[in-house]
């Protein structure tokens, strides 16, 4: 699993922008959009709100949901809840 999502996650990362990146990893941290908006804000040097936050999450969303469809499920197996088992 640790693997899967290390790909996953590589692919995933290798077609986002530097804002989207910094957006996914407090994402990743389980982090509330205020919370993620200051964190992103301060690392990245400028500011950015709660609804930037939603939208670089949606933009996420659709990248990866490309990426699914161009590489297959095996390639990114944990994209929206496909998993091996």
């Amino acid at each position: 699993r640790t693997e899967s999502f290390t790909r996953t996650l590589a692919t995933i990362n290798s077609a986002l922008s530097p804002f989207e990146r910094a957006v996914l990893a407090e994402y990743l941290k389980d982090k509330s959009y205020r919370d993620a908006s200051r964190s992103v804000s301060k690392a990245q040097g400028k500011r950015c709100n709660e609804r930037s936050i939603d939208n670089a999450l949606l933009r996420i969303r659709k990248k990866a949901r490309g990426l699914r469809d161009e590489f297959g499920e095996d390639a990114l197996p944990l994209v929206f809840g496909i998993t091996e088992t």
